[in-house]
């Protein structure tokens, strides 16, 4: 395992990685979203010129969109994300309250990894009803639709084709989390389809001061460098 101050950003944007794109995911309190980026090899990327933001979401005028994940059970029983952020909010607002019992929703969840007994059974309760779920479900389930509205944007933005294999994903991560925090994203990274199991490669958790700081100040002459989180990346 990389320790955080050993692992660079840049230096993941090895060309023997065969990454084409990056997408960083902002998997904020609140809101969240995503911007993307195209490699260029042998080049430093500047944050100021060569990353774009994520397309306007369902229900918003731009930026990023509201923390949230609506879900229903399938014939099979499974729970599958029906819509996430402000178009989750409207939709279950819109909810008759029998309804509501049938389907999963939840907002601002985020911090809930901050709880010391953080696991891969933690569970999250809808904001409605007395029903749990796995953490890593859905955290995965929200990662998973940012994953495929951000797949669309990159392959329309170029010529190129693009894979699932050649994006770089960073997902930010507050820098307080315990190791055993980080570790349920990577999982959650997993299940929502980021990454498959042996390709820790193309996932990066970045502590959120650092990824902050490469956006400011606006002028910064030099790009910075990224640090990524302890458990980003495992050997």
């Amino acid at each position: 395992m990389l320790g955080g101050d050993a692992a660079i950003f840049a230096d993941q944007l090895d060309p023997a990685k065969n990454h084409k794109a990056i997408v960083g995911i902002d998997f904020g309190t609140s809101e969240c979203g995503y911007s993307y980026a195209f490699t260029k090899p042998g080049e430093r990327l500047d944050p100021r010129v060569d990353v774009f933001s994520n397309s306007p979401w369902p229900g918003t005028h731009g930026g990023k969109t509201a923390t949230a994940i609506l879900m229903k059970q399938d014939d099979s029983g499974k729970w599958e994300v029906l819509s996430i952020g402000e178009q989750a909010v409207l939709a279950v607002s819109n909810m008759r309250p029998t309804d509501r019992k049938q389907h999963f929703f939840v907002r601002h969840f985020k911090m809930r990894l901050y709880e010391p007994a953080t696991n891969a059974r933690l569970m999250i309760e809808d904001s409605y009803s007395s029903i749990k779920l796995k953490a890593v479900d859905v955290i995965g389930g929200l990662l998973g639709h940012i994953k495929g509205a951000s797949l669309k944007q990159v392959r329309l933005a170029t010529r190129a084709t693009i894979n699932e294999d050649d994006v770089l994903w960073v997902v930010t991560v507050p820098a307080i989390w315990r190791e055993s925090a980080k570790k349920l994203m990577r999982e959650a990274a997993e299940t929502g389809g980021l990454i498959r199991p042996g390709k820790s490669a193309s996932l990066l958790l970045a502590l959120e001061p650092e990824a902050a700081s490469m956006c400011w100040p606006p002028k910064r002459a030099t790009p910075l460098s990224l640090r990524t989180a302890g458990a980003a990346q495992s050997t």
